[in-house]
């Protein structure tokens, strides 16, 4: 309900209903895909991980919400795409590296899945004037990028219950 009430209306705003149900649905399908496509292939790698991902069913629009959200940052202005989805992919894949659970891995999957919809079916192209940006929003996105990633093992180490490859790092952190 959450995730209904937070991603739900920006995203209707920016893609409109019939954009917002295709990525929901979309999202929906492709994140529990692709979720099951990588429990199997890291199944020699990280046998425990991918077992516990491979034998979760996820239920609820959570993930799909969260996809059309993704689709929907391809209508924001350049900076405010870059911001969004540099920040959001890296607190995803930190999740799913530190975390671990089957939740976070279909969070970015389905992140990823809205991100590919939003740029092959709904971004609007329009000319970029300075595509590569200045030098504050270079220093901007790397300021958010290392603030996510830092804020990654403290999670996994507080919440107790990590299962990512990485997983065990946490315990530096959380080691008195």
């Amino acid at each position: 309900l959450i995730a209904l009430a937070v991603l739900g209306p920006p995203a209707e705003r920016l893609l409109r209903r019939p954009a917002l149900l295709a990525g929901v649905l979309l999202g929906q399908v492709g994140a529990t895909v692709l979720t099951g496509g990588v429990g199997a292939a890291f199944a020699d790698l990280f046998p425990h991980w991918s077992l516990d991902i491979e034998s979760t069913a996820l239920a609820g629009p959570a993930v799909g919400y969260l996809a059309a959200a993704a689709a929907a940052t391809s209508c924001l202005p350049r900076l405010w795409r870059r911001r969004l989805r540099v920040t959001g992919a890296t607190i995803l894949v930190t999740a799913v590296l530190y975390h671990g659970g089957s939740v976070s891995l279909f969070a970015a999957t389905g992140a990823g899945v809205g991100l590919a919809f939003g740029e092959l079916a709904i971004r609007r192209r329009r000319p970029e004037v300075n595509p590569l940006g200045s030098l504050y929003e270079r220093r901007v996105l790397v300021a958010l990028v290392v603030a996510a990633s830092g804020i990654g093992p403290l999670i996994g180490a507080t919440l107790g219950f990590g299962d990512g490859p990485l997983s065990v790092l946490g315990a530096f952190i959380a080691a008195p």
